[in-house]
């Protein structure tokens, strides 16, 4: 990756500044600013138009055209349309009366005003869940028709150095406040935030063997080295549960598989540079696991009077699942809404829970049991069926590529399935900007692998 691929692949620029927007303005929830993102997405597919990637000897109109076709062709934007206006059908059939079943003998929402089709309690949160899905498909759009593979590797990189960033603002809020940074953060949830954190920590790693393997400069080598660690460095200021547990027990293998995968074609110093820091981190690690013993995932989280590690992550989950469930049977072809979750959620919260219903009630804490419960069997099918185009890319470019760049596409995926691990026992999902970053992974992922196409003859 260099500076140029910025100037030669325009949509790189596009797709990256509207993932900024995402995390900046929807980060904190600020969906007052709805209008901005959605026209940054509408700029960013109108970029590939614009765009188009061009090869030597290829005119600007033919290469335009082809996009165009390509993007007609393409399945991805017919289904990521479908899933926008499912979710719209939802907002516009609003207004399911709460009334009590006598013969249920208890609460429940009656039918809206338009019977058998998508519906909600609650237009505004679904509106927000669709400020979520809008850039996301925007951005998946932009790669599969505007970036080669070192134009995704380049937008990862991005990436990465963005989250280094944001951690570095993060550090700095935790010693200007004393450790206080709930008023500091760009991401309103902290949960959220450390599974951000913990995934950009994962592509960072990934990206520091691809410049290993690839022979990228060697200060680029050490930029995604840094971002990694600065990555791991926010996770522990913003002390996530569940990022922590994840980042210790996952992530840390992950980034020592990388430096397995590597090994070979780096030289001495780097290896003992980087088995240095990989294994101080390990080192430090099992200190305090002998320490604390399995509470030290949440580094004294037990002394600030939130519980131990085990009652923060784990607490009411069974509750949260049954309620999830029961919302599902209640509304299991076209769901209950999506994010209308917390609105239903309160007419099956048990009643011996009651109490800790402003708590634990508002989100299931399972992003697989939330959404089959707000968007149903048709929701669920829609979003399969988007994720089943991520698998062809890949399988034309696994049996061509090096073992060296498979073991590494390997760990990739691993490192962006934490983030799925995550969500069941979080809701990462519900953050517009981890949801924006693994769809945007996904994406790219096939760039890590050698693409049989020749890509050296592109302007």
């Amino acid at each position: 990756m260099n500076l140029s691929l910025l100037y030669k692949y325009p949509c790189v620029v596009f797709a990256f500044a509207l993932t900024c927007a995402v995390v900046f303005i929807f980060g904190t929830w600020r969906y007052g600013f709805s209008d901005f993102v959605l026209w940054g997405a509408a700029v960013a597919l109108l970029a590939v138009a614009l765009f188009p990637l061009q090869r030597k000897h290829e005119s600007y109109g033919v290469a335009q055209r082809k996009t165009l076709l390509g993007l007609a062709k393409d399945p991805v934007i017919y289904i990521g349309v479908l899933l926008l206006a499912y979710m719209a059908l939802q907002a516009l059939n609003c207004g399911r009366p709460l009334m009590y079943n006598v013969t249920a003998g208890r609460w429940m929402h009656g039918a809206p005003p338009w019977p058998g089709v998508p519906s909600s309690v609650n237009a505004g949160a679904v509106w927000r869940m669709f400020f979520s899905f809008a850039p996301a498909v925007a951005i998946l759009l932009c790669i599969r028709h505007g970036m080669t593979s070192a134009g995704r590797r380049a937008f990862l990189a991005l990436l990465v150095v963005l989250s280094a960033l944001v951690a570095v603002w993060e550090f700095a809020g935790f010693l200007w406040l004393g450790g206080q940074t709930d008023d500091w953060r760009i991401f309103s949830n902290a949960d959220h935030e450390g599974i951000w954190f913990l995934f950009c920590f994962c592509v960072a790693f990934v990206l520091w063997g691809n410049g290993c393997l690839r022979k990228f400069p060697v200060w680029l080598c050490r930029l995604f080295f840094a971002c990694a660690l600065l990555d791991l460095a926010g996770i522990l200021v913003i002390r996530a549960p569940t990022a922590l547990l994840l980042v210790w027990c996952a992530g840390l293998p992950l980034a020592v598989a990388t430096l397995a995968v590597v090994w070979p074609v780096i030289g001495y110093p780097r290896r003992m540079a980087s088995m240095a820091v990989l294994g101080g981190l390990l080192l430090l690690a099992f200190f305090l696991f002998a320490r604390n013993g399995l509470n030290f995932l949440g580094l004294g989280l037990s002394t600030a009077g939130k519980g131990t590690l085990s009652q923060m992550v784990f607490d009411g989950r069974a509750e949260r699942l049954e309620v999830a469930w029961k919302i599902a049977k209640d509304n299991l072809m076209f769901g209950a809404g999506a994010g209308n979750y917390p609105f239903f959620s309160e007419l099956y919260w048990p009643a011996k829970r009651i109490a800790d219903f402003p708590l634990q009630g508002l989100a299931a804490s399972n992003d697989f049991a939330q959404m089959f419960a707000e968007f149903g069997i048709v929701g669920l099918l829609i979003m399969l069926a988007m994720a089943v185009f991520f698998v062809p890319p890949l399988l034309r470019r696994w049996p061509g590529s090096p073992p060296a760049r498979r073991r590494l596409f390997v760990v990739f995926v691993a490192g962006v399935g934490l983030v799925f691990v995550a969500a069941w026992v979080e809701s990462p999902f519900r953050s517009p900007p981890v949801l924006v970053s693994v769809v945007a992974a996904l994406a790219c992922a096939s760039g890590f692998l050698l693409n049989p196409q020749r890509e050296d003859d592109l302007i």
